[in-house]
């Protein structure tokens, strides 16, 4: 396609120009009562001119006609592929929401456990401190025991004329015994093994 077909508004514009100008051209023709053949000739000739212009014309537009068809059939595959993704977006961002619920509930579900989790530990710690003063004061009423006892011996043997001597080995045992008994068993255990110490002695 050369550049004067390039344009389908210029074909257009350079047509409707040759039309007026002949018609003009005739017009003043007839009436000027002038028969001039190369006149005609040469009206016949921009005639032709002008229908091979208007073929390139019919011409250019089928082929416009063809492109834009063509520009519509990609459009619409286009179009089609569009949907396609935004369909599968859709439903992506649905499943998303979905699994966002539910790992919501999960969360405050753990979130709750936590909770009560730290509450019980919380308690323990309570537990665990209160044992463990009570396990303090049992020791210092066992050593307390074991020093009255001690002196009580102490006081025996200077009655019976003999002087006090270092702690017996039973003394040592006990007091390690009962020692090991404050750190390793429960409170429960401990006054009843102070109690039988105490009878004991």
């Amino acid at each position: 396609m050369d550049s004067s077909r390039s344009n389908p508004l210029v074909n257009i514009r350079g047509v409707k120009r040759k039309i007026e100008e002949a018609v003009t051209m005739l017009f003043d023709f007839e009436k000027d009562g002038q028969k001039d053949v190369a006149f005609a000739a040469l009206c016949e000739d921009e005639m032709e001119c002008l229908q091979k212009r208007v073929a390139d014309f019919e011409t250019d537009l089928e082929e416009i006609e063809n492109e834009l068809l063509e520009a519509r059939g990609v459009i619409f595959q286009q179009q089609v592929k569009i949907d396609d993704a935004e369909r599968r977006h859709n439903d992506e961002l649905d499943r998303l929401s979905r699994l966002m619920t539910g790992l919501n509930k999960e969360v405050r579900a753990l979130i709750k456990q936590l909770d009560i989790s730290t509450k019980n530990c919380l308690a323990a710690v309570d537990i665990v401190s209160a044992t463990r003063e009570k396990l303090a004061r049992t020791e210092d009423r066992c050593h307390e025991v074991l020093n009255q006892n001690r002196v009580a011996y102490d006081a025996l043997l200077a009655e019976l004329g003999r002087s006090p001597s270092a702690p017996s080995p039973w003394d040592l045992l006990l007091e390690v015994t009962l020692h090991v008994y404050v750190c390793c068993f429960p409170p429960r255990l401990i006054v009843m093994y102070s109690t039988l110490a105490t009878i004991y002695l």
